[in-house]
């Protein structure tokens, strides 16, 4: 049974969905910034070198 979603129901949908796209993207980021200091670390003697 579909019922018809008021706006504000869409409203706090759209921000519900909103939040968890950039809660996604804020992740990603702490992701491939802790890839990116284990990069760095494991090869920081290579690119003192540099």
């Amino acid at each position: 049974m579909i019922q018809e979603i008021n706006p504000e129901n869409k409203r706090a949908i759209g921000q519900m969905l909103q939040f968890l796209e950039q809660a996604v993207v804020a992740q990603d980021v702490v992701n491939d910034r802790a890839a990116l200091l284990a990069y760095l670390d494991t090869h920081h003697d290579q690119i003192n070198e540099i």
